[in-house]
Formats: structure tokens, sequence, C-alpha cells
């Protein structure tokens, strides 16, 4: 959550959501440190799953995204065709990850042992 679990200062005061996204976005500065966070702009990066609703809804891997605002930073807005080519990643490690489960099942790993 952009401000409220992470908060990143940089030496001029300005403050970003976390250490993770660049300190040359205009669209992640969501505050200063003699004025506060600017809680609209960290609801407009908390709210990134706007940008991509309709893809997200029927999303095998929704479960396991992690998609945060820095992966959708396009300087002065969000983009909406970044966050999607994060999706593909995280669809593909999800895909394996499966695969993986599948493969150990199907040759009797004990999924109860620790």
């Amino acid at each position: 959550m952009p401000g409220v679990n992470r908060l990143f200062m940089d030496v001029d005061g300005t403050f970003y959501p976390c250490e993770r996204v660049s300190e040359q976005s205009e669209i992640m500065k969501i505050g200063h440190v003699d004025k506060g966070v600017e809680v609209e702009k960290a609801q407009y990066l908390l709210n990134i799953g706007t940008l991509t609703e309709q893809e997200c809804i029927n999303c095998f891997a929704f479960n396991f995204c992690t998609a945060c605002c820095s992966h959708c930073d396009g300087n002065k807005e969000l983009s909406r065709d970044k966050k999607l080519e994060y999706c593909e990643t995280t669809k593909k490690a999800v895909l394996q990850d499966l695969q993986m489960i599948a493969l150990l099942d199907e040759f009797g790993y004990d999924f109860t042992e620790g």
C-alpha cells in the first residue's frame, strides 16, 4: 500500500511509495516531508487493478499476481501496457510452478511433509 506499508524519501524530502520506484518518475511522487502524503496520489497508485480490470477478472494467475505501481510506471501516468507486459511474466512463472507441482504429484511427492 503506497505510503502505508512502505515509504521512501529522497534527500530533497520527496515521498515515494517504496524504494523500488524511479525517483525520476513524476507519478510516483506522493508527497513531501513539509506537506505530508498526498492521499489522492497514493490512492491512484494503489488502484492499479483498474488499469487491466477486464484482463484480471478471468486470469488464472490472479491470486498469485504481485504487480504493483512500480510495474506500471509510465512516468507521468500509470501505464496499462507496462502492466500487461508484467502480467505475461507473472503468468509464465505461475504456469511453471503449477507444472512443477503436477510433475511432483505424478511422481508421488508427499506434500504433507515439511
